[in-house]
């Protein structure tokens, strides 16, 4: 079904699709699947980067981050009930045979319901998620929600030539981009509010 398109005429008084995010990575895939989906040409854009959360969620928190951008944006902003929120966050967790997992998470809300969407796992290194535990202060007031430091910036400094916020899409570490990683995610997202608001 991903390759079709549904394109659907906006309720009465049009639909705001809002990003919690100006990441170039997000805006660019979320622009395209809108489009390509429900023939939206618009998306708001609003930085969320002052919400309390930590650079790298960690476990449950990844789907807690999100939805704290999300409330974030409701509290700054005057959201209507048209709005249609859109929140992405990257975390990491240990799956139940202790891998280390980065994967990505999609958050959609409306004023009546929410959808919760996640990639494939991507695994990496457990030295790096060690690392960001070890070098997260025991007082830093967003530990109950994940690392100050992330896996990305890690890599990073290991490998100048990786991205910090795209180095799985580097063949060391499973050569999948980012933009790939959110767009199963956010597809099923979409694809689920389609058949919410057609019912």
């Amino acid at each position: 079904m991903e390759g079709d398109n549904i394109l659907l005429p906006p309720p009465e008084g049009g639909v705001e699709f809002i990003l919690t995010s100006k990441s170039l990575i997000k805006v660019t895939i979320v622009t395209h699947i809108l489009k390509k989906y429900l023939g939206v040409d618009k998306i708001v854009t609003i930085d969320t980067g002052l919400a309390l959360i930590p650079p790298q969620p960690v476990g449950n928190a990844i789907v807690t981050c999100a939805e704290k951008r999300i409330e974030f944006i409701k509290k700054q902003n005057n959201v209507g009930n048209n709005s249609v929120i859109i929140s992405i966050e990257n975390g990491i967790y240990r799956d139940k045979n202790n891998k280390t997992i980065d994967c990505c998470c999609v958050v959609l809300k409306t004023n009546k319901f929410q959808i919760v969407k996640k990639s494939d796992p991507i695994e990496f290194p457990k030295k790096y998620y060690e690392n960001a535990s070890q070098m997260t202060p025991n007082n830093y007031q967003l530990k109950n929600l994940g690392f100050s430091i992330t896996v990305g910036e890690l890599i990073h400094r290991t490998y100048p030539h990786i991205k910090s916020n795209n180095w799985m899409s580097d063949a060391l570490f499973g050569g999948i981009d980012r933009t790939n990683q959110i767009k199963k995610p956010l597809v099923d997202c979409i694809l689920e509010y389609i058949l919410m608001i057609t019912l």
